[in-house]
């Protein structure tokens, strides 16, 4: 279950078999001073794989470009021959 994101807190744990997640913010506008405070700046990256299983990666903004690229290489690799 994705429940949001906390502006100061990033967390994923399973309680009872339900893992439950706050991922990263990414937004600049929430309360003053949080444009300089760029620890928690991202996005998380959910996969699902075949059999069902997923990972929940989180991905700090400076890597998140780098992040992208790789995603879209991969993609590409799989669907294009």
């Amino acid at each position: 279950m994705f429940v949001g994101h906390d502006h100061l807190n990033t967390l994923s744990v399973a309680y009872k078999g339900i893992r439950l997640t706050y991922g990263l913010s990414i937004d600049y506008l929430a309360y003053p001073g949080i444009g300089r405070q760029t620890a928690q700046r991202g996005g998380t990256c959910i996969t699902v794989h075949p059999d069902g299983s997923i990972e929940i990666d989180p991905i700090l903004l400076e890597n998140l470009l780098l992040h992208l690229t790789s995603l879209i290489t991969q993609i590409q690799n799989h669907f294009i021959p």
